[in-house]
């Protein structure tokens, strides 16, 4: 019997980190990209998502603000927030929204 692929959702406004993702990972998991939080919720909606990966640091959003209205929404979706920044404030937050 053949197992379907987990999905992966990726948020990042760097096409070259999504790039960059999808290559990484594509032989392990279903990616599925977006350069935009809203997008990202749109596509929630639509499709099984079992893991999502945000980027921190995005213009119309904040990886923490898109990471909490996803574990409101959808408990069950494990989140992972990246940052390519060392800020200990972010961190902090993105405990403490969960």
């Amino acid at each position: 019997m053949i197992q379907d692929k987990p999905v992966v959702l990726y948020v990042d406004d760097s096409n070259v980190n999504l790039i960059l993702f999808k290559e990484t990972f594509k032989k392990d998991f279903e990616i599925i990209l977006t350069e935009y939080p809203e997008e990202a919720l749109k596509i929630l909606e639509e499709k099984e998502i079992q893991v999502i990966v945000s980027d921190q640091r995005m213009p119309q959003m904040s990886g923490t603000e898109l990471l909490e209205i996803v574990s409101e929404k959808y408990p069950n979706i494990r989140r992972y927030l990246l940052t390519a920044f060392t800020d200990a404030e972010t961190v902090i937050e993105a405990v403490n929204v969960g």
